[in-house]
């Protein structure tokens, strides 16, 4: 695992499509992550949230989610993260499929 307890419950709601509940969830996980200074952490609970607003699809989660990928994606590259690296990879393809 690679993260807050917050970050698996987030996982798992937009695996459920429990979409807002997903988002709580992320938020929290971010806020525990910067606050212990965790920075691959947060990486990792952004590239996640990203994730969950592609797959739930609005146009304003889109735009939402294409700085979390940046910033998770800077963070995991400076880092050397591969495995966050690669999220980001599938997450930006979710994303230019869907045109945004």
């Amino acid at each position: 695992m690679l993260g807050t307890f917050a970050w698996v419950l987030g996982t798992l709601a937009a695996i459920l499509e429990r979409y807002e509940d997903s988002e709580r969830h992320f938020a929290t996980a971010a806020a525990i992550d910067e606050h212990l200074g965790a920075p691959v952490f947060l990486a990792h609970a952004r590239s996640g949230w990203a994730r969950a607003l592609i797959a739930r699809g609005r146009p304003e989660d889109l735009e939402r989610a294409q700085p979390m990928l940046e910033q998770a994606e800077k963070v995991a590259g400076r880092l050397g993260a591969g495995r966050i690296t690669r999220e980001v990879e599938v997450s930006r393809a979710a994303l230019s499929a869907t045109g945004a």
